[in-house]
């Protein structure tokens, strides 16, 4: 990436080189795209699936965006 340049949440999984998580399911791809294009206007934001479809795993990505952007 080049300075400036924004993670995406892929990139961010891919960089924690996880040997057994190695790519986003569709549903949380879906989900992480979805509070990128929504975040800026809400400030509060609820992603629901259903159990074990990696709401985790989603929280985890967003905590790390929002460490790197202070």
């Amino acid at each position: 990436l080049e300075r400036g340049d924004a993670m995406t949440f892929e990139d961010r999984l891919a960089s924690l080189a996880s040997p057994s998580i190695t790519a986003l399911r569709p549903a949380q791809k879906a989900a992480l795209e979805a509070f990128d294009r929504l975040r800026a206007d809400n400030p509060d934001i609820g992603i629901e699936l259903p159990t074990g479809a990696g709401k985790t795993l989603i929280a985890l990505l967003i905590a790390d965006q929002a460490l790197d952007e202070g």
